[in-house]
């Protein structure tokens, strides 16, 4: 008698889910094998997937079939299965497009020369037979129900990200970066270490483009979130950021407080963050929307252990795009650089959000970041040196803001019951 599981995995990203059935026990390391599924699994990787089970027993197939069915999960766009049926693979009966039909000795000729397909030559070859008369389809066209499957596939592998672009767009702008400082960069040594300098630095960032992630770079996601997190808090004795990253430790002053926590600047007692949308409510082209972080006392206090890099955030709503400038007095390239571009982005991404309710039509704009002393210290020389066009570069999926409500609720600091669909807040917490 065969037992088995039916089982679901759920994207932890964008909670699109698979169901699938499987002969054996709970324990086995059985996936899953649909194809929209394995292939979301290449794009997100496993450990971004959640594994439940919805039974076990002896009729696990019958058991898999009724909740396909039941929730129609063939016209679910929320969902990687592509049929209501227990059987896995390919489309029966009628549904398939070869039924009632048989390949030609042409065709599986054709097919026979496939195991060539690894080399160029092999595969200049097969494109040229498979050209003109020599396509299977050649003369002939795609069925409605074809059409229709082959639609809902490829609405299925976009998964919505169209936004970000293609990965080739996050990667030129910060490869450029780095090749301007390799090239243009002045050695200095402050303090007696050694680094590279571009004085008065300045890039324009696109909406969306956040993460410096080569390969290389070794850039920590999670850290982002975590520091993202703290700075919604606004607490400026909140020092629970060392347990995260320790460098934080050396830069408490003696009355407990962090500078270069910008949470209470934006999100504090004085609420900047409301103040520019406000200001910018009132007045729609008003240049006074700013969020200042670098204050007198910082620099004229002798007892300041910590003076923070960033002047402040300022925003302009010019031809229908709310557009933001950061200036910075310094900023380190490899570390810096890495945190502070994609929560100032996501910031800018909130303000936006909020203004949106004044201005309908409103678009994200650009991102323009400024830098008095941009520089990268010499114990990552080595990187700069390495990085190349060939390098390795890895998109970060960061759901977009839903709506004024999940900003709020980002902002209120309750995350007990997060809707479905506030991705973006399920994307920070996980």
């Amino acid at each position: 008698m065969e037992i088995g599981f039916v089982y679901k995995w759920t994207n932890l990203i964008n909670n699109k889910y698979y169901i699938g059935s499987h002969k054996g026990k709970i324990t086995d390391k059985y996936i899953g094998s649909g194809l929209i599924f394995r292939n979301a699994i290449k794009k997100y990787g496993i450990n971004n997937f959640e594994r439940t089970f919805l039974y076990s027993g002896v009729d696990f197939r019958i058991q898999e079939e009724k909740i396909l069915k039941k929730l129609n999960v063939a016209n679910n766009l929320n969902c990687y299965n592509l049929k209501n049926e227990a059987l896995g693979g390919t489309f029966f009966g009628k549904e398939n497009g070869m039924f009632g039909k048989h390949l030609s000795e042409k065709s599986k000729a054709l097919i026979s020369k496939h195991s060539h397909m690894k080399t160029k030559k092999g595969k200049l070859a097969h494109s040229i037979a498979m050209t003109g008369k020599g396509n299977g389809m050649y003369g002939r066209t795609h069925t409605d129900f074809s059409k229709n499957k082959f639609r809902n596939t490829m609405k299925r592998l976009k998964e919505n990200w169209g936004f970000l672009k293609s990965t080739r767009h996050h990667k030129a702008i910060f490869y450029n970066i780095y090749a301007r400082l390799k090239r243009w960069g002045n050695e200095t040594s402050p303090r007696g270490m050694k680094t590279l300098e571009i004085e008065n630095f300045g890039v324009t960032i696109p909406p969306y483009v956040r993460f410096c992630n080569f390969e290389s770079r070794k850039l920590k996601v999670g850290y982002i979130k975590t520091e993202l997190r703290w700075y919604l808090k606004s607490d400026p004795y909140d020092t629970s950021i060392i347990e995260h990253a320790t460098l934080w430790k050396g830069m408490i002053n003696k009355d407990g407080l962090i500078n270069s926590n910008y949470g209470p600047y934006i999100f504090g007692k004085l609420n900047q963050f409301d103040s520019v949308i406000k200001e910018l409510t009132n007045d729609k082209d008003s240049r006074r929307a700013v969020i200042m972080i670098l204050q007198p006392y910082h620099i004229l206090n002798d007892g300041e252990v910590d003076v923070p890099c960033t002047f402040g955030l300022s925003f302009r709503i010019r031809k229908n795009k709310l557009n933001m400038t950061v200036k910075m007095r310094s900023q380190d390239s490899y570390f810096g650089l890495g945190s502070d571009i994609p929560i100032f982005s996501i910031i800018h991404e909130m303000i936006y959000i909020m203004l949106k309710e004044k201005y309908p039509e409103l678009e994200y704009g650009e991102y323009y970041h400024f830098v008095e002393s941009f520089h990268i210290y010499e114990r990552h020389f080595k990187f700069l040196k390495e990085l190349g066009k060939s390098s390795k570069y890895s998109l970060v999926l960061c759901p977009k803001i839903s709506g004024p409500e999940e900003v709020k609720m980002i902002r209120s600091l309750d995350y007990s019951n997060v809707p479905e669909n506030y991705k973006f807040l399920h994307w920070l917490l996980s």
